[in-house]
C-alpha cells in the first residue's frame, strides 16, 4: 500500500510520488517479491522487524514505548476508516476479511463520536460551530 499519509507528524510522500512507488520504480532487477534484500531475497519478517526498529529509533508513542508494526498497521486502518473508507474498500487494500477489520470499524466509530461529543461541547461562537 502507498505511503502517502501523515504518520506520526510526519509527511511521508504525496499520491504520485510516495515511498513505495518510488521504491519499485528504481528496483533494476527481476525479482518477483515486492521487498527484498541486499542478497535479493525476499525479506523476511525479522529483517523487516530490524528495519523498523532503525526507523523509529528516538520516536515513541504518548505511553513512553518505542512504536510497533501492529500498531502502525491498526492505526492505518483507523485512520482509513475515519477519512471515509469503506469496509469494503479496506478489505480489498489489506486482503483482510470483513469480519478481520470489524475491531477497527468500531475503533473508528468510537473516535467519531468522541470527535462530535467534543465539537457539540465547545463554547457556542467558537470553533468550527456554525452561528444559526
Amino acid at each position: 500500500m502507498p505511503v502517502n499519509q501523515w504518520v506520526m507528524g510526519k509527511r511521508f510522500g504525496s499520491y504520485t510520488a510516495n515511498p513505495l512507488t518510488q521504491w519499485l520504480k528504481s528496483r533494476k532487477d527481476s525479482e518477483q517479491p515486492m521487498f527484498i534484500d541486499e542478497a535479493l531475497q525476499p525479506l523476511t519478517t525479522d529483517k523487516l522487524q530490524a528495519h523498523w526498529q532503525t526507523w523509529t529509533e528516538g520516536i515513541t508513542t504518548l505511553t513512553g514505548q518505542p512504536p510497533t508494526l501492529d500498531q502502525a498497521q491498526q492505526t492505518w486502518c483507523i485512520d482509513m476508516l475515519m477519512r471515509g473508507v469503506t469496509l469494503e474498500n479496506l478489505s480489498l487494500l489489506t486482503g483482510w476479511h470483513l469480519d478481520q477489520l470489524q475491531p477497527y470499524a468500531r475503533r473508528a466509530q468510537e473516535k467519531a463520536a468522541l470527535e462530535q461529543a467534543t465539537r457539540l461541547d465547545q463554547k457556542p461562537g467558537t470553533g468550527a460551530a456554525s452561528k444559526d
